[in-house]
Parts: structure tokens; C-alpha cells; sequence
């Protein structure tokens, strides 16, 4: 990755040898962990989203943030959480106060849930120990491109308003009536949401894909043929062999 958590670094492997999700920490072998979910076929879907998540960018400058507040961890039970999302979806692992209760879900940007296996065990004891030193730990590893949260955006606002959206006509959009101001809004709600949550810059996303539409657009346009130049009569067979 690689993340810092007070003087230990971790960074993850794609996935590694046991074909396991796996987080690794340089600074002291004892934090490493694997997120067994015990059957092969759900270690199998959660390496593919891990994977998917941590490749979303080819930079490894992911965003990192660490929530202070403690109230989702106490809600629940838990003494810290891990979560890796490129927006579109999510990878969460949460370490239960109670052995035994760890607890790994996939979720979509529309918050569906994707995969969940509670029961489960993740890491050494060292770990824990480490988790309540430092409570509490909430962990934000943000991977997403700026094709991850357009496309993001665009999956919340057709799943929320995709109705409505089809329902305006151009001239309402053109003449901002009937029901395009509305609908204009409740997008526009849906993207500072996001933006709150994701801490999406939707400046610079606005911007990119702007400057790419206009860019395909010059490209697309139909190039025009020079003229045909007149027409020379070639010299006869005679001419050239006399």
C-alpha cells in the first residue's frame, strides 16, 4: 500500500500464496493477517473484489483517513475496522471485542451487500492487542480512480432518480421546468452526499471529463476529403515509345 498505524507499516499482497486475502506488516511480522472466510469459493469472490478494489488505480497514492469517533465501533462491538473501497465497492473486515466474531462484508455503492461472513478469527492475539492500544482504529484505504467515481455517481443518481431522469423532456431541461428542477436537484444531492462520504473532489472530476468529452467530440468530427484534382489524360502507348 503501504499504510502507517503509529510505528508499524502495513501493505497487502494480490493475493498471496493460499490464495487468501492477505495484509502483511514490515515492521513486525506478528500484525500480518489472512481473511480465511473458511470456504473456497467465498475466498474466492472476496479476493476477486480485493483485488478488484486494489487495482482500481494504477497509482499506489491511495487516500488514507482515520475516523476518530468511536460510536460505530462501540455500537457493534468491535475494537477496530479495515475498510478498502474504490467507491463502487467495499471491503470491509471488522475485529469483534469477542473472540471469535470477526466479521468481513462486501457491499456495492448503492450499499447492497455483496458478501458477509461473520464467526470468523483475523489475526494473532498480538494484533488485537495492538488494535486496543491504538482504538479507536478506523481505517479508510480509498483506491479509486476518477473513472470509479464517475461511474460511481452515475450507478447512485440511475438507481435513485433513473425514473424520473427519463421521464424529462429536453426542453424542460433547456427551459428548467416541469419536473427538471427537481430531479436536477435530488441528483445534485446524491453527488455532495458522495462527496461528503468519499471525499470525492468533484471539481477536478467535473473538469476531466469535460476536457475528455470535448477531446472526443473534436476527434469524432467527420474529416473532409480534399477535392478530387482534375483529371490528367495519361500519354498514349505511341507517344511514349517513339
Amino acid at each position: 500500500m503501504p499504510l502507517t498505524i503509529g510505528n508499524n507499516v502495513f501493505t497487502t499482497s494480490l493475493p498471496d500464496v493460499d490464495g487468501l486475502v492477505m495484509v502483511t506488516c514490515l515492521t513486525d511480522p506478528n500484525l500480518s493477517f489472512t481473511v480465511d472466510l473458511g470456504v473456497n469459493s467465498l475466498n474466492d469472490e472476496a479476493v476477486r473484489y480485493f483485488d478488484r478494489i486494489m487495482l482500481s488505480s494504477p497509482s499506489r497514492e491511495y487516500r488514507y483517513e482515520q475516523a476518530r469517533n468511536p460510536g460505530p465501533l462501540l455500537a457493534d462491538g468491535n475494537i477496530a475496522s479495515m475498510k478498502f473501497t474504490n467507491v463502487r465497492h467495499s471491503f470491509t473486515i471488522y475485529w469483534s471485542s469477542e473472540p471469535n466474531n470477526d466479521k468481513v462484508v462486501i457491499k456495492d455503492v448503492l450499499k447492497n451487500t455483496l458478501l458477509e461472513k461473520t464467526g470468523l478469527s483475523i489475526g494473532s492475539q498480538n494484533l488485537r492487542d495492538f488494535f486496543v492500544e491504538n482504538f479507536p482504529l478506523r481505517l479508510r484505504i480509498n483506491t479509486s480512480s476518477l473513472h470509479d467515481q464517475y461511474r460511481a455517481i452515475v450507478t447512485s443518481a440511475s438507481a435513485y432518480q433513473g425514473n424520473n431522469i427519463d421521464q424529462i423532456s429536453y426542453e424542460e431541461l433547456e427551459n428548467h421546468s416541469g419536473m427538471a428542477p427537481q430531479v436536477i436537484q435530488s441528483v445534485d444531492d446524491i453527488i455532495q452526499n458522495m462527496r461528503r462520504e468519499y471525499n470525492l473532489d468533484i471539481d477536478v472530476l467535473t473538469e476531466t471529463f469535460a476536457r475528455n468529452r470535448r477531446r472526443r467530440s473534436t476527434e469524432e468530427k467527420e474529416e473532409v476529403p480534399p477535392p478530387y484534382s482534375e483529371f490528367v489524360e495519361p500519354p498514349s502507348y505511341n507517344d511514349t515509345c517513339a
